[in-house]
């Protein structure tokens, strides 16, 4: 039997999404100065809502300022911003869509410009054009 793109999906970690469309993870680079949820997000977000997923991914959300996958990302840490966040998590989830959080720490792929001597795992350097 085939399924619609419109009926529900049980996935294997138990979660069950509306349907099977999906806003795939994408970097936005919309941050403000301090690496927190902004309103350019929330517009955005609230555009990509609209249009009834099953499931939002968000783009890359920083768990260290110092090192970012690019300019704008979003960084939890101490710098606030949790009422932002609760802001993007409920526009995510309106009308039992999942929204699901990219955490990220991009290691020795941090750009030079951002931190010349990324923390990784690795001393070895990756060139980065």
């Amino acid at each position: 039997m085939m399924s619609s793109i419109g009926s529900e999906l049980r996935l294997p970690c138990g979660a069950v999404l509306k349907n099977r469309l999906a806003k795939a993870a994408m970097t936005e680079g919309l941050a403000d100065p301090l690496n927190r949820v902004s309103e350019r997000h929330v517009r955005l977000y609230e555009r990509w809502a609209g249009n009834g997923f099953g499931l939002m991914l968000t783009g890359n959300v920083q768990v260290d300022r110092r090192q970012l996958e690019r300019p704008g990302n979003i960084a939890i840490d101490d710098s606030g911003g949790l009422e932002a966040l609760r802001k993007l998590a409920a526009i995510g989830t309106r009308d039992g869509a999942h929204f699901w959080m990219q955490i990220n720490h991009p290691g020795r792929q941090t750009a030079a410009a951002i931190h010349p001597r990324p923390l990784s795992p690795s001393a070895i350097s990756l060139p980065v054009a």
